[in-house]
């Protein structure tokens, strides 16, 4: 399957962006921060800096010659960042929206259901979705109060040690 786009990728992202804007308008000044299903509450201040992915983590376990990640900040509170390989400048992307385990999952179903594969021992919940017509395999997972996404032209298992990596170092 190719990098997601149009209707699906708007849908990831509309997850992120409306619970961190939903977020941001729940909490007025002095409110208490709710918490997501993991207990902790959902991350508010600054956005995840591309740091917790340096590009020595993505070549050692993807196996891709990653260059030093460009960080862009999508919408509020959300990072990506993306490294090119060689000539291909979005040769491995690295996504983190703040996002509540309840929406995670309400996505994740609508993926399953259109043929993504569950990927168990992830997180609280994982899926990808298995390529077709391109090399690039697109893993989506959940931890620390973000939807965490992986897209790269690499195998899903050295993906998934990735999003290990990704887990333990958002800890």
């Amino acid at each position: 399957m190719a990098r997601p786009s149009g209707p699906r990728l708007r849908k990831v992202l509309a997850v992120g962006a409306g619970a961190a804007a939903g977020l941001g308008a729940a909490l007025g000044p002095g409110a208490p921060a709710p918490a997501l299903a993991s207990g902790r509450p959902p991350v508010l201040a600054a956005p995840p800096s591309c740091s917790i992915v340096p590009a020595v983590i993505v070549r050692s376990l993807v196996g891709e010659p990653a260059q030093t990640a460009v960080e862009t900040h999508p919408v509020p509170s959300g990072t990506t960042c993306t490294y090119a390989v060689g000539s291909n400048s979005l040769g491995v992307q690295v996504t983190f929206l703040p996002v509540t385990l309840a929406a995670f999952e309400a996505v994740e179903q609508d993926y399953l259901k259109g043929g993504a594969t569950k990927v168990p021992g992830l997180g609280q919940a994982a899926f990808a979705l298995a390529p077709r017509n391109t090399t690039y395999e697109n893993l989506f997972f959940y931890g620390s109060g973000y939807n965490l996404g992986i897209i790269a032209a690499a195998p899903l298992p050295k993906m998934v040690n990735l999003a290990k990596a990704v887990l333990d170092r958002l800890q």
